[in-house]
Formats: C-alpha cells, structure tokens, sequence
C-alpha cells in the first residue's frame, strides 16, 4: 500500500482508475477494454498515479498474457511496481 499511500480498507472495492493521474486515464481506460477483447495488447506500461498525500507518483504495470480466465470470466492479473518516489510535490 505504500505506492499509494492508501491503507488495504481504503484501496478495497474502489475503482483502480481513480487512483490513475487524469493524463492517463483515457490510455489505461482503452488498454483495459482492448486487453478484454484482444489476446495481442502491450503487457508493459509505465502510467502516473494520484497519492492519498495528492503527491503524483510514476508506476510501471506489468499484465499477465492473456487474461486469466476463471470460472469462464476474463480477469486481469497485474503487478505494479513504483518507478520514482514523490517524482512531482502536487
């Protein structure tokens, strides 16, 4: 939880896309949708994040390939990994 400063309570059932910068809302929004879609989408992306503090943090996104299938519904298995701590003081 680190990354983004939120404790696991905080982080539970919220939507991943409000923790994403806005400047990368609409490019992870469209990899998200064409990773459901498309077994062929980049596993690799770099993305800024919005911390609980409202510091901007650089995050890389690694994506299993294809997506996971579990009980016949496509789920996303990913590891994120923070890049620069505190790269901007917003």
């Amino acid at each position: 939880m680190d990354i983004t400063e939120y404790n696991k309570p905080e982080l539970l059932n919220k939507d991943f896309i409000n923790f994403i910068h806005p400047i990368d809302r609409n490019f992870l929004k469209d990899i998200y949708r064409r990773r459901l879609t498309v077994d062929n989408v980049p596993g690799n992306y770099k993305v800024h994040i919005i911390k609980k503090s409202g510091k901007v943090g650089l995050i890389e996104i690694n994506v299993e390939n294809p997506p996971v299938k579990i009980n016949g519904e496509k789920l996303i298995l990913a590891t994120v990994r923070e890049i620069d701590r505190d790269i901007f003081n917003i």
